[in-house]
């Protein structure tokens, strides 16, 4: 029979899963569009797009926060998913997202990521049609998870088979 080798480079490779042992499976072949204020937020988005769970997204990551994508929006139109890093007041936050519905296509999923821990927040974010809410600090992985869980089928678990055969 013949043998095929297995690259150095993904031998010994152990799946990457987020520390419940929850797989991650690649993002679908979305638009996504992240607005971040703080280095620390941006360094981690610009990780998650560079992982290849994210090859499919097309991605683009940029400084300003939820007032740039305010400006951004306002003639163009929304991509499929919007990540928003907010360090201001939740009264300016929810008053930036009031400005962003104005102008969001329906279906475009709204990813806030905050600094602060508070579930009056949340509930309100949640009832604005938030999509997902996460707190810094964020690592890369729990980042494109929560992306990738906005457009899991729960009727579909897998995103794929392997079918193996030895002769």
């Amino acid at each position: 029979g013949r043998r095929h080798r297995i690259p150095a480079e993904t031998r010994d490779v152990p799946a990457l899963a987020l520390p419940n042992d929850e797989i991650i499976a690649p993002l679908p072949r979305i638009t996504l569009q992240a607005f971040c204020e703080t280095p620390a937020v941006a360094a981690t988005m610009q990780a998650a797009v560079a992982d290849r769970r994210m090859d499919k997204a097309h991605a683009r990551v940029q400084m300003g926060g939820p007032a740039a994508a305010v400006e951004a929006f306002r003639a163009a139109p929304t991509p499929n998913v919007i990540v928003l890093e907010a360090v201001a007041d939740p009264a300016t936050l929810v008053s930036h997202l009031e400005s962003l519905s104005e102008s969001c296509d329906p279906g475009t999923k709204v990813v806030v990521i905050g600094h602060v821990n508070d579930v009056q927040l949340y509930r309100e974010l949640m009832r604005r049609g938030v999509s997902e809410y996460l707190v810094t600090p964020i690592q890369p992985l729990q980042l494109i998870a929560a992306i990738g869980g906005l457009f899991a089928d729960p009727a579909q678990p897998f995103v794929g088979r392997t079918i193996a055969f030895v002769g």
